[in-house]
């Protein structure tokens, strides 16, 4: 079974389980972040056991759960995995001593299922509303800077 997937994170801080952003597994991989920070690195998988090194990027209020202000901060996370859950901890691996428990929950596979699909084409045209009439944008149309939608 892969670990690949889109994926919802927490740490359990001093405030208790506090939300970690969201995060995409692709191919050894780690893309994500919320509202103030990103995440990229990597990951590794050796049977259940799982290895990520990230980095943390803040563009919001660059301080850590660890209350650290930095503006990357690099992680390790180390945890096993049991089909759509996963249970670690998360370590700073610039400093000592700095961990707490982590743990994430897949809520989507990357690929979607027949059934799931998309039919039709992003080539096709959308149906828009402008001043009470309906007509259609041509969604691969090139933008220009100043264009204006009679």
């Amino acid at each position: 079974m892969r670990i690949d997937g889109l994926w919802t994170a927490q740490y359990f801080g001093s405030q208790g389980w506090s939300d970690a952003g969201a995060l995409v597994l692709e191919d050894g991989r780690v893309m994500g972040g919320n509202n103030r920070h990103v995440i990229v690195g990597g990951y590794q998988v050796a049977e259940e056991k799982v290895t990520m090194k990230l980095e943390v990027s803040f563009f919001d209020s660059p301080y850590t759960v660890f209350r650290v202000r930095n503006d990357v901060t690099p992680f390790k996370v180390e945890g096993k995995w049991e089909d759509d859950t996963f249970q670690g901890k998360a370590t700073r691996i610039d400093v000592t001593g700095l961990d707490m428990p982590f743990r994430m929950v897949r809520r989507s596979n990357l690929r979607l299922s027949p059934a799931n699909e998309v039919s039709g084409s992003l080539h096709e045209v959308l149906p828009t509303k402008t001043s009470g009439r309906s007509r259609a944008v041509n969604v691969d149309a090139p933008l220009t800077h100043g264009a204006q939608i009679a």
